[in-house]
C-alpha cells in the first residue's frame, strides 16, 4: 500500500507546474535550464561559496550503473526534446556551457572508433592513420605531451587519468543511454541505492572484458604478422597500435576491478547485519 501512495503521490506533484522547478529524471540540469532562460522573471544563479548539502557515492557497480544511466538518459532526453541550444531565452555563454554537457555524453559515438581502430589494424594491417612515419611521431609526441601538461595547469595539478579512463570505459552504459533516448524509451527514476550491494557484477562489465581480450589477442596476432613480414605490418604502425591498444585496455581495468571488489569480510559482515530487520 505505501508503494501505491507513493506512485500517486509522484504522478499528483508531476500535474502540478513549480515554476522554475521542472518535473524530470535529471531534474537539477531541466531546472537550471528552465531558470536561465525565462528572462521574464528575471531568475539568476549564483555560485554559493559553501557547502550546503553533500552527495553519497554509489558504494558498488550497480548502484553506479543506475545512477550513471539516469544521468546520461536524462540529459540526452532533454537534447532530443527540449534542446537548450535552440532554446530562446539562454545567451551564447549559457548554451555553450550546456551544449558541453551534452556533447559529453555523445561520446560513445567516437569512443568506439577509438577503441574498435587499433584492434582492426591488429587483426588486418589496414592502418587507421596514413603514414606512422618519422614526422608523424615527431608532431604527435609534442602534441600529446602538451595536451597533458596544458590539462594540469588548467585542474591546478590534479591528474584526470582516472576520469579519462572511466569516460572510456562506460562507453557500453553511455551507447545504452543513447539507444534508449533514440528509440523513444521513457528513462526512469530509480532511486540509486545508499547502501552497497552484496555480490559481484561480471555480468555489467562483459564489453570491457571482451574488449581487453580481443585487443591482447590482436597485439599477438599483430606482432605475430609483423615477425613474418606481411604486408602493413610496419614497425611505426605496430609501436603506434601497440601502445594506443595497451592503453584502451588499461583503461578498462578500473571499472572491470570494481565489478569484481569485495570489502573487508568484517565490514561485508555489518553490512548484512544492519540490513536484517
Amino acid at each position: 500500500m505505501d508503494s501505491i501512495s507513493d506512485v500517486m503521490r509522484w504522478q499528483s506533484a508531476l500535474e502540478e507546474e513549480f515554476q522554475p522547478y521542472k518535473f524530470h529524471v535529471s531534474e537539477d540540469i531541466y531546472t537550471s535550464i528552465v531558470l536561465h532562460s525565462d528572462r521574464e522573471r528575471g531568475w539568476k544563479s549564483v555560485l554559493h561559496p559553501v557547502v550546503q548539502a553533500k552527495m553519497l557515492s554509489p558504494n558498488d557497480l550497480l548502484s553506479w550503473t543506475i545512477q550513471r544511466f539516469k544521468y546520461a538518459g536524462g540529459t540526452l532526453d532533454i537534447l532530443a526534446h527540449d534542446n537548450p541550444l535552440i532554446r530562446r531565452g539562454l545567451t551564447l555563454p549559457q548554451k555553450l556551457m550546456y551544449g558541453s554537457t551534452f556533447y559529453s555524453y555523445l561520446a560513445p559515438l567516437w569512443n568506439i572508433v577509438f577503441l574498435v581502430s587499433p584492434i582492426v589494424f591488429l587483426f588486418t594491417g589496414i592502418a587507421p592513420v596514413a603514414g606512422y612515419s618519422l614526422d608523424f611521431f615527431l608532431h604527435i609526441a609534442p602534441f600529446l605531451l602538451f595536451n597533458e601538461l596544458s590539462q594540469l595547469v588548467a585542474m591546478w595539478g590534479n591528474s584526470n587519468a582516472k576520469g579519462r579512463a572511466w569516460y572510456l570505459a562506460m562507453f557500453p552504459l553511455s551507447l545504452q543511454a543513447l539507444w534508449a533516448v533514440v528509440r523513444g524509451r521513457k528513462i526512469s527514476f530509480p532511486v540509486t541505492p545508499k547502501d552497497r550491494q552484496i555480490g559481484t557484477y561480471g555480468r555489467l562489465v562483459r564489453w570491457q572484458i571482451a574488449l581487453v581480450v580481443v585487443t591482447m589477442a590482436g597485439l599477438a596476432w599483430g606482432w605475430t604478422a609483423y615477425a613474418t613480414g606481411r604486408e602493413g605490418y610496419t614497425l611505426g604502425a605496430m609501436i603506434a597500435n601497440t601502445l594506443w591498444g595497451f592503453s584502451n585496455a588499461l583503461s578498462m581495468l578500473p571499472i572491470i576491478r570494481a565489478a569484481f571488489w569485495q570489502p573487508d569480510p568484517e565490514f561485508e559482515a555489518a553490512i548484512v547485519e544492519g540490513a536484517t530487520p
